[in-house]
């Protein structure tokens, strides 16, 4: 009975994405998101600063549970969407202009 709750564990915890463990350390949170800023060099003030960090957090923890969820189709990634807040997403929906385009049959279509 031991050892099968040994393996039930070990297996949890290997479907785990990496992403989850670094929330649940508050230092190794501060980091991630830092190496996130730096890749999209991103500058905030500090109360700025803050709220971003949360409404990262908050995507960063949707992310670690959908990629940890068993089954999943895709990985999913943070992009530039993760220190938005609604209302600044809410700037990139609306009318697509390339959703009506179709390509002629044997050609390329090129965005």
């Amino acid at each position: 009975m031991i050892l099968l709750l040994s393996l039930l564990v070990t297996v949890s915890y290997a479907r785990e994405d990496p992403l989850k463990a670094i929330l649940r350390s508050p230092t190794q949170t501060l980091r991630a998101y830092g190496r996130y800023k730096a890749s999209r060099h991103l500058r905030f003030g500090p109360t700025e600063d803050r709220m971003r960090l949360g409404v990262w957090r908050r995507a960063a923890s949707l992310v670690a549970a959908e990629n940890s969820r068993p089954g999943h189709s895709a990985d999913l990634e943070l992009n530039f969407f993760a220190v938005m807040t609604n209302e600044e997403r809410r700037q990139y929906l609306g009318m697509n202009a390339t959703s009506g385009m179709k390509a002629l049959p044997g050609s390329v279509l090129y965005l």
